[in-house]
């Protein structure tokens, strides 16, 4: 089947001028999802036009657009102001970066400061399932037929890595939660696709979910 992949870009205005750049230090990293990457060039003029610096990573397709499955840790910046209307980006750039996570949503013109508890409760929560995992004997893996998701490989490096477990491998294009009651067996389950799955919606799984990436490199 082909697949025609479409970006979504906001046409809307952005009110800059609600930023509170007397709050951002003296050099910040700019990102943004890739409804407002267009927005970036503009916000990062009108930071350097009040003496301060702007910086734009390029971790994707276009500079300053961020995924939340391929976030790392950015260097040479005091702080990150991220431009968007979603939490799970600034969390996990939050959780990868221990410096402090400016939001500006250009739909309500809200700007505030992520507060260092919404990452410590994001860790703890990490820890829990990972902690879920080594208790656990019969363990589901989640593989996703998505482009930029599939990651099969994972799977197999997992198997390798904890030969002790009893693996199910749930294949899916898109995951259908009311499905998962299907397999009562499984006692926890590893998340290979986009981690917003195990972060954003782990509430809709009947067991605790975890992510790959925090098992391989334990």
């Amino acid at each position: 089947m082909e697949k025609l992949f479409i970006q979504a870009r906001y046409n809307g205005e952005i009110n800059k001028e609600k930023i509170d750049l007397s709050a951002l230090p003296q050099k910040t990293g700019l990102f943004s999802s890739i409804q407002y990457v267009d927005f970036l060039p503009v916000i990062k003029e009108y930071v350097e036009a009040q003496g301060k610096k702007a910086e734009l990573f390029k971790l994707e397709d276009h500079k300053g657009q961020v995924l939340g499955c391929s976030i790392k840790k950015i260097n040479g910046v005091d702080a990150i102001l991220y431009i968007g209307d979603g939490m799970f980006h600034p969390l996990a750039l939050g959780i990868e970066n221990s410096i402090p996570i400016y939001v500006f949503n250009p739909l309500t013109d809200e700007f505030f400061t992520l507060p260092e508890e919404s990452f410590e409760k994001f860790r703890r929560k990490q820890k829990a399932s990972m902690a879920s995992f080594f208790s656990s004997k019969n363990i589901g893996v989640l593989v996703s037929l998505k482009d930029g998701q599939f990651n099969i490989k994972a799977s197999e490096q997992l198997k390798e890595k904890y030969p002790d477990k009893n693996y199910y491998i749930l294949i899916f294009d898109t995951l259908d939660f009311s499905q998962i009651e299907n397999f009562s067996f499984i006692e926890c389950f590893v998340n290979t696709a986009c981690p917003r799955i195990s972060y954003d919606e782990n509430q809709k799984f009947p067991r605790p979910i975890t992510e790959v990436g925090l098992l391989l490199n334990n």
